[in-house]
């Protein structure tokens, strides 16, 4: 049996030869059954020893000896007490408060989000230099952990800076209404997101009352008004970056109320909590509606509904929306009907400087009809409250743009009308291409390289900031299919669009943005 179980077996040397092995091998389980019968037929049983070397005296002697002394080891110092403290089990030495060894995933954490992506960026560039003879494959990489050009260092989509874009529509011509009309037909649509914000809580006072003071207040000031709320209860939306941010990150905790409940939240912290926000509003419906008003309810974000409401009202009467919202603008330049009564939009904002009260068809004649239709492109690539604002463009800039460069209005218009992600992505990059004045034989990432060089030639005491090159390809295509699914959204037309496939991902059940998808470890 030894000579099968060493090195070669039965075919070493004078042995088997291949095929004996083979017919030794299938007799076998034969051979096993012959041998079975008559070992039970003679009433007797045939075994060999055990001869492998762990089962002899010595090695069993020898584990047994090893066993007792690792357990002798563990008995002086054992690892399981209930003891907090770090320590070297086989000399006793206890380390001290500051050594923190056992947080090593946690510091390391600490210190990727602490990292300067400024300072990570010029070491990869610099490492660069010395490695490759063309900079350009490199700066098809962020060189950072995230797209600068469009995310902030916290991670979160750079903030849109919408009041510019009404500010550049003002300046293009006379879009003002001196007055507003007085007749009793006027019709007032108020943004009820707006108007829960228009009224400060006082301490201890119940919700009937709070509800009671916003009938007073719409009542007094907009008779018979329609007002149009957010929906909170319908789960994730691509809004939830934009309600996180403005909620500073801090969400109320929930509150069970009914009317005699006494608020003794601030109001901005009972609201930022979405199930306290969606109870309010219901509860505060009611009472409107008790009290001669109409409500209407969005299932997610309510300009859209805002805006359609108030283009309905003017067939027959002059409408007044009442709204903050630089989207509000956007959508009525592209909603309202010129052959309707007139619309106006006013803002209740309490500031020092004068309110101004846009008449739609006033901009909309100044803008041209081409030019409204594409105002949501505008808006929603350059940066609203589910986009990035893409740092260094302003939305004036792209605004004339828009008006003044065939070109760039008819990119414009395929990607409006994209029927493809592919269609969507390619047109994407090219519009921001012009919108970063690059040539059209450019791509993204060689118009970074490109843009670098020429700061470099001519700052040459200054430092490049990675966040004024424009994004990458990688980081463009989520840009623009976020931009994309917006589009659709306010034109109504989106068709059950997953936002996951659309430049979002789940994250906490909630959307948050994808920044990428060309890591930087992989050159």
């Amino acid at each position: 049996m030894r000579s099968v179980k060493t090195t070669g077996g039965l075919t070493r040397g004078k042995g088997m030869s291949e095929v004996q092995r083979l017919q030794w091998l299938m007799s076998m389980p034969a051979c096993a059954s012959v041998n079975a019968a008559i070992q039970q037929f003679t009433g007797t049983s045939f075994s060999t020893s055990l001869q492998h070397k762990e089962h002899t005296t010595a090695r069993r002697d020898r584990d047994t000896k090893d066993t007792n002394t690792i357990l002798s080891f563990l008995y002086e110092r054992n690892p399981f007490r209930q003891d907090e403290s770090v320590r070297n089990i086989e000399t006793g030495v206890t380390a001290t408060a500051e050594v923190d060894v056992h947080r090593t995933e946690a510091v390391g954490d600490k210190i990727k989000q602490s990292l300067n992506v400024q300072n990570v960026f010029k070491r990869l560039i610099t490492a660069a230099d010395g490695m490759f003879d063309d900079l350009t494959a490199i700066f098809s990489y962020e060189s950072s952990s995230f797209p600068s050009s469009i995310f902030d260092s916290s991670g979160s989509m750079r903030a849109a800076l919408k009041p510019p874009l009404a500010e550049a529509i003002w300046s293009l011509g006379d879009c003002s209404a001196p007055n507003l009309p007085e007749s009793n037909d006027v019709r007032y649509v108020l943004d009820g997101g707006s108007l829960l914000h228009r009224i400060p809580w006082p301490r201890s006072c119940t919700f009937q009352k709070i509800c009671e003071m916003y009938v007073d207040f719409v009542n007094r000031k907009y008779d018979k008004a329609v007002i149009v709320f957010d929906g909170y209860a319908s789960g994730p939306t691509t809004k939830d970056a934009a309600h996180l941010r403005r909620s500073r990150v801090v969400v109320g905790t929930k509150v069970s109320f009914s009317e005699s409940t006494p608020c003794s939240s601030k109001r901005d912290h009972f609201l930022s909590n979405g199930v306290n926000k969606q109870a309010f509003i219901d509860l505060l419906s009611k009472h409107l509606e008790e009290n001669g008003c109409k409500t209407f309810h969005s299932d997610g974000d309510a300009d859209v509904l805002i805006v359609k409401n108030a283009v309905q009202c003017s067939i027959a009467s002059p409408t007044v929306l009442i709204g903050d919202d630089t989207d509000l603008l956007v959508l009525l330049c592209f909603y309202a009907d010129l052959g309707a009564q007139d619309i106006f939009l006013k803002s209740e904002t309490k500031t020092t400087q004068i309110v101004k009260i846009w008449d739609i068809k006033r901009p909309k004649c100044v803008l041209g009809q081409e030019v409204c239709e594409l105002l949501p492109f505008l808006h929603s690539i350059t940066g609203c409250d589910t986009t990035s604002r893409l740092f260094g463009i302003g939305k004036g800039s792209v605004l004339k743009k828009l008006i003044f460069n065939k070109h760039f209005r008819e990119q414009a218009k395929r990607f409006d009308g994209a029927e493809t992600k592919s269609d969507v992505i390619t047109t994407g990059e090219q519009i921001l291409l012009s919108i970063y004045n690059g040539q059209e034989i450019d791509n993204l990432n060689s118009l970074r390289h490109q843009k670098f060089r020429t700061k470099v030639n001519t700052h040459i005491a200054s430092v490049v900031e990675i966040h004024s090159l424009p994004p990458t390809s990688s980081a463009a295509k989520f840009h623009s299919l976020r931009s994309y699914l917006q589009i659709q959204q306010w034109k109504t037309v989106d068709n059950g669009m997953n936002p996951i496939d659309w430049g979002w991902h789940l994250s906490d059940n909630m959307f948050a943005p994808t920044m990428m998808d060309q890591l930087q470890n992989n050159f």
